[in-house]
């Protein structure tokens, strides 16, 4: 048996900043001081080989997907201990996926918070989120987990898609598995939009079409149960069932959803959707923080590094100057030809030698 390790892992190069919950953070970049937020991954769902290469593969192929309709993903940090194999870690984190960090509300909040969303608004989430998906997919990208605590509406009532490619080492949230997923036959494009169904579903009523507790009773739920759809706007109930389909495939495109909802609100169903989507999102949503300005490089200094130089160069020319006046103009040594009122004559050649001799 390896080694435990029990340290928690914190992301390095970033500096905590608040937290939103027990794996979402909002830190600073420390090499750009830019604000981002960290989603944490459970170590537990790492440690699995063959379900880690599956999310490595995606995560690579999530770089690539548009920012439209997804929350930007810029990359993932990984805990240094996955790479040892066989070694058994410990739970904690075992890695974060890094976004930028964009001003916004989870949906699963707003439904606890307000409750049902009303048609248009809902199809705006529906739409949106349909589109991200659409991206993910054209990358690459099958394994999403899709939920409302993974959507984030902004406060200008648009709607991004985060925790893309976490279905690939996490389980399926029961409330919204796919009934092929029970049977764990592979997933799929067709997997995402049951989800997202159940999401939609959410949006209209307040609840999932299977609120069940017990794990049996959802899987009977999701694979044999028709969708209560008596529960949804009429208009809505086409897109719913084909949706909640128990066989693929399952249309909830964007084109659909936008298709369906003007032929039942009108033209100009998604500004009013999305106009009060952002009403009920601006009630929760802050701006992000941001850092502290940078005192400025003082473009000065050389200049006064020189002007210090020079004067200082100036008092020591100054001190010298008066060092040699003082000595020149000193009694003591004044030469004999500058003393004042004396002459001095130079003995001939004659009177040394004869003073020599005396």
């Amino acid at each position: 048996m390896g080694r435990r390790f029990v340290g928690p892992f914190i992301a390095p190069g970033y500096g905590e900043l608040a937290r939103f919950g027990e794996a979402v953070v909002l830190a600073e970049d420390e090499e750009t001081r830019e604000r981002v937020v960290l989603r944490y991954v459970p170590m537990r769902a790492l440690t699995d080989r063959l379900r880690y290469a599956a999310f490595s593969a995606d995560l690579a192929r999530l770089v690539d997907v548009p920012h439209w309709r997804t929350l930007p993903f810029r990359r993932f940090v990984a805990d240094p201990r996955l790479r040892r194999p066989g070694m058994y870690v410990g739970l904690g984190a075992g890695g974060a996926l890094v976004y930028d960090a964009v001003p916004g509300v989870g949906l699963g909040r707003l439904l606890d918070r307000g409750g049902p969303l009303g048609a248009e608004a809902s199809l705006v989430v529906a739409m949106d989120a349909a589109a991200g998906l659409a991206d993910a997919h054209a990358a690459g990208v099958r394994n999403n987990a899709v939920t409302p605590r993974r959507i984030l509406v902004t406060g200008d009532g648009r709607v991004l898609l985060a925790g893309l490619a976490l279905g690939a080492v996490e389980e399926p949230d029961l409330l919204r598995r796919a009934p092929e997923s029970w049977g764990h036959a592979p997933v799929s494009a067709d997997t995402d939009r049951y989800a997202l169904g159940c999401v939609l579903f959410e949006c209209l009523t307040g609840r999932p079409p299977f609120p069940r507790a017990a794990p049996f009773s959802l899987m009977a739920a999701h694979t044999t149960a028709p969708p209560p759809l008596d529960d949804v706007p009429a208009p809505v109930r086409p897109l719913l069932a084909g949706a909640l389909a128990k066989e693929p495939p399952r249309d909830l495109t964007p084109a659909r959803v936008a298709a369906l909802a003007a032929a039942a609100y009108g033209p100009d169903w998604e500004t009013r959707g999305r106009g009060a989507l952002a009403a009920w999102a601006a009630a929760f949503v802050r701006p992000i923080p941001k850092p502290p300005p940078v005192p400025p490089v003082r473009q000065d200094v050389p200049v006064a590094v020189r002007a210090g130089c020079a004067i200082a160069i100036a008092i020591v020319v100054v001190l010298v100057l008066v060092a040699a006046v003082t000595a020149l103009t000193s009694d003591g040594d004044d030469p004999p030809s500058a003393a004042p009122g004396r002459t001095v004559t130079r003995p001939s050649a004659d009177q040394v030698t004869e003073s020599r001799r005396s």
